[in-house]
This record gives C-alpha cells, structure tokens and sequence, in this order.
C-alpha cells in the first residue's frame, strides 16, 4: 500500500480539533499536532517552522500581538525566499523530519500553521518523496467566524481590524497555495451544514472511508460561537476567493 500525507491547512483560532479528532479515529496517523502520539516529531516540525518564520519576519510565531504581527505580515506579505537562498541543512532537516514522520504510519496527518505560511518549503522538501502521495485539506471558516472566536479568547483586547490584518496573512496564503497546487484536495467547512459530506470526500481522498463507519451519517456541524461583521476589510474579497476555487 502506498503510503499517503495529509496536510491540514487552516487559520490561526480555526475550529480544528474536531476535525482532527475525527481523522484519527477513522484510522489516521498524527503527527506535529497536540495529538501527537511521539512529542519529537511535533517539536521536530515545530522548531523548523519557527526558524522559518524568526528568519523571514523577525520575530517568534505568537510572541507578539496581533496588531504588530499584522503590520510585519502586511508590510513583508507572506512570501518566502527561492528555497536555493535557505541553508542547505535547513532543506535535509526538513526531509529527515517527513521521514520520521512518515516512517511507521500508512496514512499520515500534518497539520500545523506554518505548512500555510511556508507551504513553498514543505512542499520542496516533499519533492524529495515521490513515493508518497500527498493531499491537501483546507479547514475554511468565515473570517468573521474566527475573528470572534479570537476577540473572545484574547487578553490584549485588540481592535478587530489588527485581528482581521493578522489573518489576512493566511488568507492570502491559502489563495496561493489553491493557485499553484495542481494535485489532490479538498475543502471541509465545519460550520457548515456540508460538514458531514466535506468529511466523507475527505476520508475517501485519503482512502479511509469504509462502510458502516460510526457516527459519519449523524456529524452536525461545529458551533462557530457567533460571528462578527466584517466591513470594508479585503480578507472577504480573499476569503469568496478562496471558495471560488474549489466550486
């Protein structure tokens, strides 16, 4: 059996532990996820992304607040250096880190936030693997969905203009990565009253859908919480977009 990769793209405040949750049940492999089984592998994948994003931003993923993270995304847009301008061993590190990950499990799930912002580097080091067939699953939300869930769980109290600056990063970034990637994907909306059929394509992508699966028929949508309005903000304009391209 060929062994498969999942990754799991989502924004930062993003209703995904369900989903995950879910996918391990029906038979999936975690790894660089708080479901982990093996913390190596998530600090392994962890401490890539984090020099990733130290290197090209300046600063440590979530060590700053929302209104400063989205100026220095804003102002440097999400785009990472050509791959040959990385250290070399920042590539092999990368490709040691599928190798564990993959190793034991037929059917593996990643998910973490800098495959979004660094999807060009993970997917050069996935080049390397063309034994391994690799999909893509897109967990989208509404923006105003997120936003309120954020605004709810901060301390900082940030306006929800510096939220929706800071998600803006992603947004594009996921916009991007549905422009260039031409192999397997699918999209779940777990608010949505197609949840439960976004899960059955996807656990038919990753060849994890079997008959009388439990619970598959009787899966009701995850409580967004509410929802903000969002006015006069172009993450809208990205987000339609981003759900443009899967129709």
């Amino acid at each position: 059996m060929r062994k498969s990769l999942t990754l799991f793209f989502s924004c930062p405040g993003g209703s995904v532990t369900p989903i995950q949750e879910f996918f391990r049940c029906a038979g999936m492999s975690y790894t660089a996820s708080e479901l982990s089984e093996n913390p190596y592998d998530f600090e392994m994948v962890t401490r890539l992304n984090q020099r990733l994003h130290t290197t090209i931003y300046g600063f440590a993923e979530g060590t700053l607040g929302y209104c400063t993270s989205g100026q220095i995304y804003r102002n440097r847009r999400v785009l990472l250096p050509d791959v040959s301008q990385l250290p070399e061993e920042w590539v092999h590190e990368g490709i040691t880190a599928i190798q564990t990950l993959t190793g034991s499990a037929p059917v593996t799930g990643l998910f973490q936030n800098g495959l979004v912002l660094f999807h060009d580097y993970w997917h050069h080091v996935l080049s390397h693997f063309p034994e391994i067939s690799v999909h893509q699953l897109f967990i989208l939300q509404p923006p105003g969905e997120i936003l309120f869930h954020l605004v709810r769980q901060s301390s900082e109290r940030p306006a929800p203009v510096e939220i929706l600056d800071f998600l803006m990063a992603y947004y594009l970034r996921l916009l991007q990565i549905r422009k260039q990637w031409k192999g397997s994907s699918r999209v779940i909306h777990p608010t949505s009253t197609t949840y439960a059929s976004d899960l059955r394509r996807a656990l038919e992508q990753n060849g994890l859908l079997r008959e009388g699966m439990p619970h598959i028929e009787h899966v009701v949508p995850v409580p967004s919480g509410g929802e903000f309005p969002i006015l006069n903000h172009p993450i809208e304009l990205t987000y339609e977009k981003i759900l443009a391209s899967f129709m």
